[in-house]
């Protein structure tokens, strides 16, 4: 059994994880059995708010709407959302 540390992107009700491919990226609710899509792991803190922070993601409009006119991408993102730290686990199946 090998355990490392994670970090996904969440939103900060925890209703909505970020899945995909780094160039395919969405928001997704987080139960949501039936979405098969990957998780988007990172190895740091850093990295995965870089990875909300730098790009937008498809669906984000699930996360609502802009306080205003003037917040822009990355203002709002901040907003919804924030990098969560979580212990993986693997586990060999023989």
């Amino acid at each position: 059994m090998n355990k490392q540390k994670i970090w996904l992107i969440m939103s900060k009700d925890r209703r909505f994880v970020a899945k995909g491919t780094p160039r395919n990226r969405t928001i997704v609710r987080a139960d949501d059995v039936k979405n098969k899509m990957r998780l988007l792991t990172y190895k740091s803190k850093g990295m995965a708010e870089a990875g909300f922070t730098k790009s937008g993601f498809y669906s984000q409009g699930l996360l609502g709407n802009r306080i205003d006119d003037n917040e822009d991408n990355e203002a709002f993102l901040r907003r919804n959302l924030e990098a969560v730290e979580f212990e993986m686990t693997l586990t060999e199946v023989k």
